[in-house]
């Protein structure tokens, strides 16, 4: 979940378009591109910076921070979602951001404390900030007035009229057109940043994270499946007496197989259900006492919960089963109830 709020629900709103490596502004053909494109409602100035959060998995990913005039920040907080939650805002032409309140938790920043590279060698964000405001809602970012990059281009005097990148907000609907116009851009003339590139950097990021899981979920499978099969077969081998009896009163052994199937399913999909119910409680729990206070959560209700853990009881039915029906097969009836007796 965390992955996807810093990822891709930003860009369900916008897109960025941003100047390439060697160049100080944004093409200019771009930029008359995009202000004569009828689908874009508003293009705000800006710089992109980036700082970044520890995910509960392990590992990090980045968070955007988005600089630009006041009032062109209070409209894309606005546009997103996001409010002010503690403190102030940043004003203008100042080293100052205000930071979404998961970051916050995540590196363990106060509001007051000055922050960037210049002062932690291990910070993405370039420069020294001080954090003035605490941010909250569905967009997880950082945002600020004015970045380092820009004091520099002052201080060598080039010139700030001319955008470095713009964050782009398309009409209501018009997000997918957008989006697919910005995908025709020559890479040699912009940076694009979009849902449809972000969504392609976050399923690779997530492919082999999903193998690895797939590998393990395959393993602890085979394990229980032999495990739990094995303690089915040796308390239906106790039962043997009762088919027997079933099947020397006129049962068709179709009908014991069946009644076996059902309860051997039947038991498996219940014990599932409540495996599935306790997890839900455990990360809640989880979420409450570790990861939300660490600005991070986990998400469980995800398609693959249910995916990947479906095939736990599936496989267990079919390694109690067919033992039992096997064994079933190679009885002979009268000779059980005459051991019975």
């Amino acid at each position: 979940e965390t992955c996807n709020n810093t990822l891709l629900t930003p860009f369900t709103k916008f897109s960025l378009a941003s100047n390439v490596s060697g160049e100080f502004y944004l093409n200019q053909s771009v930029v008359d591109k995009l202000k004569a494109d009828s689908d874009i409602d508003r293009l705000v100035p800006c710089d992109i910076d980036e700082t970044s959060i520890s995910l509960a998995i392990g590992g990090n990913t980045d968070v955007p921070g988005v600089f630009a005039d006041k009032s062109d920040i209070d409209f894309f907080l606005d546009k997103n979602g996001d409010t002010l939650k503690e403190g102030r805002m940043p004003e203008n032409n100042t080293n100052e951001i205000a930071v979404h309140w998961r970051v916050m938790a995540n590196k363990h920043w106060k509001i007051g404390q000055e922050v960037g590279n210049d002062k932690d060698s291990d910070e993405w964000l370039t420069g020294t900030y001080k954090i003035v405001g605490t941010l909250d809602g569905p967009d997880i970012a950082l945002v600020g007035t004015q970045t380092s990059r820009e004091r520099q281009y002052m201080k060598n005097k080039l010139d700030l009229s001319k955008p470095i990148a713009y964050a782009i907000f398309p009409k209501d609907g018009k997000l997918e057109a957008v989006n697919k116009t910005l995908d025709g851009f020559d890479k040699s003339d912009a940076v694009i940043n979009n849902y449809s590139q972000m969504k392609k950097i976050f399923d690779k990021s997530l492919s082999s994270l999903d193998t690895t899981m797939l590998a393990i979920i395959l393993i602890v499978t085979l394990i229980l499946s032999i495990s739990v099969g094995a303690l089915m077969y040796l308390i239906y081998l106790q039962r043997s007496d009762e088919f027997g009896i079933l099947t020397a009163m006129g049962y068709r052994k179709g009908f014991i197989y069946r009644l076996i199937f059902k309860e051997v399913l039947s038991l498996d999909l219940i014990g599932w259900a409540v495996g599935i119910i306790f997890t839900y409680f455990v990360v809640d729990l989880l979420n409450s006492l570790v990861y939300i206070p660490q600005g991070t959560t986990l998400d469980f209700f995800t398609p693959k919960v249910f995916e990947y853990t479906l095939a736990i009881p599936l496989m267990v039915a079919l390694f109690s089963i067919l033992p039992i029906l096997t064994k079933m097969r190679k009885q002979d009836p009268i000779t059980i109830i005459e051991r019975r007796d």
